[in-house]
């Protein structure tokens, strides 16, 4: 049986040193994982780094990738292309405030 865990929380909460005190002990029999360390980089957009999406924009991500999988077809493209739009718009509201 194959157990996955996603640690997610607020930046510096501890969640990697988490992840590596639970590898450790679990080492200790058959696991495996790995581990992404932070990145705190102010060059990196807050709409490009997973731990700071919105659920707003994870839900508009999940409802492109719904119309991705109904096939292959021009009206489906347009579709995935406009839910694209909008999650570009709610991610600049979001990092600008409304004032872009």
């Amino acid at each position: 049986m194959t157990l996955k865990i996603t640690i997610t929380g607020e930046q510096g909460c501890g969640k990697t040193t988490a992840r590596k005190l639970i590898k450790e002990a679990l080492d200790k029999g058959n696991a495996g994982g790995y581990v992404i360390e932070e990145i705190q980089s102010c060059n990196i957009p807050r709409r490009m780094q997973l731990s700071k999406i919105t659920l707003q924009e994870l839900l508009i991500r999940d409802a492109i990738a719904m119309v991705e999988a109904l096939g292959e077809h021009p009206k489906l493209t347009y579709a995935a292309m406009l839910l694209q739009q909008a999650q570009n718009e709610v991610a600049d509201f979001i990092d600008f405030g409304g004032k872009k």
